[in-house]
């Protein structure tokens, strides 16, 4: 333990990184000094419902996070609200302005059907941050599931993700004419409640197969 005390924080940083968020928490409670580390974590952050916790207290929970969250970077964010009925609008802005924020490479987020900021929203947040040209530069994954998000939104993503290698919508209502050009993308998942209209242009020379989500 005492030697553990004595390694830098940048070391201990690192160590907590390759730990889960709970993880991570839980060791935080070791020492007084690491209570705060987690805080600067770069690696994978997953907060994922459970029927145990309450709705708000679960939204509640992941708006801390992302507010207390001090790192310059996040390599996974993953959200997961199934089944949890109307999710504040507010708080799923601030989800993805998080995500852009950190830059993150793997963006996995299930909201039970709410709205995905539309295009000028998902802009103004980006604009925001002036040190960034454009929205999840580094993104390589990309996972909306029960997600409502419409057809320039995800065009957005593809034409501004040069590193976007995995897409996958699931269960989606709003998508009428997508029109999918990525060279980078290498497998595309769709498990979508499709309207009657719905067409799908599919341009990726890089894709060496389709898959369906299960």
């Amino acid at each position: 333990m005492y030697g553990i005390d004595r390694l830098a924080d940048e070391i201990l940083i690192v160590i907590l990184s390759r730990l889960t968020l709970k993880e991570a928490v839980r060791a935080s409670v070791i020492s007084r000094g690491w209570r705060y580390l987690w805080q600067f974590t770069s690696g994978r952050l997953e907060l994922k419902w459970n029927s145990k916790c309450r709705r708000t207290e679960f939204v509640r929970w992941v708006d801390q996070v992302v507010k207390l969250h001090q790192g310059p970077s996040v390599d996974e964010f993953i959200v997961h609200c199934h089944t949890m009925g109307l999710i504040n609008a507010d708080s799923i802005s601030n989800w993805v302005h998080f995500a852009v924020q950190k830059d993150v490479r793997v963006f996995d987020l299930a909201i039970s059907g709410n709205d995905f900021p539309d295009l000028d929203k998902f802009l103004s947040i980006s604009n925001a941050l002036k040190s960034r040209r454009n929205g999840f530069f580094s993104l390589t994954s990309l996972k909306l599931d029960h997600a409502n998000v419409k057809d320039e939104m995800i065009e957005y993503f593809l034409a501004n993700c040069p590193h976007l290698e995995h897409l996958c919508i699931k269960y989606e209502r709003y998508l009428k004419n997508l029109n999918v050009v990525c060279p980078s993308l290498k497998s595309l998942r769709r498990g979508l409640k499709l309207t009657f209209n719905f067409r799908m242009f599919l341009f990726y020379r890089s894709l060496s197969c389709r898959q369906r989500c299960v």
